[in-house]
């Protein structure tokens, strides 16, 4: 599950996983849905295996939640929501979801699910208060959300939608509301947590919340035009009860806060022997190479910040490393290596290594008779995954992507997707695969002065990707003659 819940990460509700299997053209292929109960509370992966026809292209929907929730209903990739059957304030109604396309290769994919709804909380401080705790049981409270909800998910587009006609939703809570830590945003109580859904991109609702002491109101919020999004929490918060005082709303991305904010490399090397989600602060660079721990995976966000680095990083054996560089406006942030080393970042004997939306460029020089790597893999059972990322050896004795041909029959696996490799100098090889490899690369470009890319044995599959052989470079190092 890849964002938390109201409360506690640890308390997430969900028992069921559902999943359907459809083919290139979208025929369902596997009758009914299929149903796994492995989930309990606290447990948030569980394993599929399915077998489908080699090299063929799939998509699959999963989607978990609590089978004793009424709120939503998953059939055949489509989620219809029941606003009526809501829980409000319980972590019941939750619930995650990917469609995730695949060409069946034999090869284990991970998968993260997310939620297809947005969370609505309201929250106030003055609970505590003795003017308040003394009208405590009377206190009532009404949400009233009158424009922007949908009722119905195409899983498979990730579109929502109306189907009928929806009217006013209104959400009543059970009970005289107390004073609680539950609430995400510190010092405030919740009052009311609720599952909406609403598009994936950020949109607004219409809503009224209503406070009453017995028949006798305390205050009216007019919600109106409150943002809300697929998978985000939007807080709303003030002290409700009793001052007039200003509320703040505000959006929340993900559900989840990071584990660690970094500042600086001692920061950062600790954090990611801790494990978890770390995100930079500031720009970076590593002087000494990460550690990370066996079985504690580290995902690492640079936030825009630029990581830079003088050494290498090794990824082993039941090690995971994940460093994110998308930004919110689909851009990159960069990775700078300075390394001197044969690789930059480098996954070996059985480590995970995972790079998202990175620009990575080498800014360094290589010691003479040697030859580096940007990203290097070695030893049975290796993975290397790099997504939506550019990459630039910038000097002549440097790889893109490579391997070591002097130990042999090793067995790695290389995952590329959107991945664009071309380099800023003459480089006879940006790609040398040298060793019985795994490789799957879609959407990708690869482009080298005497060869794209070497790949001697093992198995290889490429989908919709771009060669070219960059012969001959006028006086301002600009391509005249090239070979697609």
């Amino acid at each position: 599950m890849g964002t938390r819940a109201f409360g506690d990460a640890g308390t997430i509700n969900c028992n069921e996983l559902l999943y359907t299997v459809y083919d290139a053209e979208g025929n369902n292929i596997i009758l009914p849905t299929e149903t796994k109960t492995a989930f309990g509370q606290g447990v948030l992966t569980d394993n599929v295996t399915l077998q489908l026809v080699a090299n063929q292209e799939y998509k699959i929907v999963f989607y978990a939640h609590n089978n004793g929730s009424q709120f939503s209903t998953y059939t055949d990739g489509k989620l219809t929501v029941d606003y009526t059957k809501a829980n409000i304030n319980s972590e019941i109604d939750d619930a995650f979801y990917v469609a995730y396309p695949f060409t069946a290769d034999g090869t284990a994919k991970t998968v993260t699910l997310t939620r297809p709804f947005a969370q609505l909380n309201i929250g106030t401080d003055d609970l505590g208060e003795a003017a308040v705790q003394n009208i405590l049981a009377n206190i009532t409270s009404t949400l009233t959300v009158s424009q922007g909800l949908k009722n119905s998910m195409d899983l498979i587009a990730g579109t929502t939608s109306v189907e009928g006609t929806l009217d006013d939703v209104t959400f009543t809570p059970v009970g005289a509301p107390a004073v609680n830590t539950d609430f995400p945003v510190t010092g405030y109580s919740n009052l009311l947590s609720v599952y909406l859904l609403v598009p994936a991109e950020q949109d607004m609702i219409d809503a009224t919340y209503v406070l009453k002491n017995g028949e006798k109101e305390i205050r009216t919020l007019n919600l109106a035009a409150t943002p809300v999004r697929m998978n985000y929490r939007t807080n709303v918060y003030g002290s409700l009860l009793t001052t007039q005082q200003p509320f703040n709303v505000e959006i929340e991305p993900n559900f989840e806060k990071p584990d660690f904010m970094v500042s600086t490399e001692e920061e950062l090397a600790d954090a990611v022997k801790k494990g978890g989600n770390i995100v930079l602060n500031k720009d970076i660079t590593l002087t000494r190479p990460l550690v990370l721990a066996a079985g504690v995976p580290a995902t690492i966000t640079l936030n825009g910040n630029t990581l830079g680095s003088t050494c290498r990083h090794t990824v082993k054996a039941g090690e995971k490393l994940v460093i994110v560089g998308s930004k919110s406006d689909g851009t990159h942030s960069k990775v700078d290596l300075n390394t001197n080393y044969v690789a930059g970042f480098e996954a070996i004997n059985g480590g995970d290594l995972e790079l998202t939306g990175l620009d990575i460029k080498y800014t360094g020089n290589v010691p003479a008779n040697n030859a580096g790597s940007l990203v290097f893999v070695e030893g049975t059972g290796s993975t290397i995954t790099l997504k939506d990322c550019n990459l630039d050896p910038a000097h002549g004795s440097m790889y893109a992507i490579s391997t070591n041909a002097s130990v042999a029959d090793q067995n790695v696996n290389i995952n590329l997707e959107k991945v664009s490799i071309k380099p800023s100098v003459i480089l006879a090889t940006p790609v040398l695969i040298n060793i019985p490899c795994h490789l799957v690369a879609k959407d990708c470009e690869f482009e080298g002065c005497n060869q794209a890319a070497v790949l001697r044995g093992g198995n290889y599959l490429f989908d919709n990707c771009t060669f070219t052989q960059t012969l001959a470079f006028d006086k301002d190092g600009n391509c005249t003659t090239t070979k697609k």
